[in-house]
């Protein structure tokens, strides 16, 4: 909650990063923010909720919508006016709002939804952040970022170890000769990473070969 005290000033100048926020079924908005006096800036955070109609993001007042940047989160509900409007993610991003924030459910994002909220392999939330020159580790104290850029969330997932597989040797191979030269085919392989073939020839027995 970013709010303004008795007393106090309101909530200025804020940066809230790479944060893994579950709302229970009876708790209450993820990142509520009211009276805000200066800039504030949301980036990579997931915000999810399983409360029935809250959501992400409470927003007291127009004007704390005017001076709050967010981007590049997973949300899911937003109310610009203290609930008195609740808006689907589609229609906050159609008021130009996270035109790069998404919604995934907590079976999409965890390992285990609910209990351990290190990153899935296939979770929409890997490399889906912004590079934050501030931000360099993730919880475990992981280095940021492992991939192309920060994942999303708490949690910094390391990329996958490189595919040292070779393809398989086609099989089937048949050459048939023509008038000064020959054609060659083959069973094509079934490897979805095959990037091609490689023809090599030679005038005489045993090579040179060329490409």
């Amino acid at each position: 909650v970013m709010y303004r005290g008795d007393g106090g000033g309101g909530p200025r100048e804020m940066f809230v990063a790479n944060n893994t926020i579950d709302q229970p079924s009876n708790g209450r908005w993820c990142i509520s923010i009211g009276q805000a006096e200066g800039a504030i800036t949301l980036r990579n955070n997931i915000l999810h909720t399983r409360h029935a109609t809250r959501g992400s993001l409470e927003f007291k007042a127009a004007a704390d919508v005017l001076v709050t940047d967010s981007d590049h989160n997973v949300l899911s509900k937003v109310t610009p006016d203290d609930g008195a409007t609740i808006l689907s993610l589609a229609a906050w991003k159609a008021t130009g709002k996270d035109p790069n924030s998404f919604s995934a459910t907590g079976a999409q994002l965890w390992l285990v939804d609910g209990s351990d909220y290190g990153l899935r392999p296939t979770s929409p939330a890997i490399d889906g952040g912004v590079v934050l020159a501030s931000v360099v580790d993730d919880l475990q104290r992981d280095t940021r970022p492992r991939g192309e850029s920060h994942d999303i969330g708490c949690d910094e997932v390391p990329p996958p170890p490189p595919d040292t597989t070779p393809p398989a040797v086609p099989s089937g191979l048949a050459v048939t000769p023509g008038n000064a030269q020959i054609s060659a085919t083959w069973n094509a392989n079934t490897e979805e990473d095959l990037d091609g073939y490689h023809v090599y020839r030679a005038l005489a027995s045993g090579g040179p070969f060329t490409r």
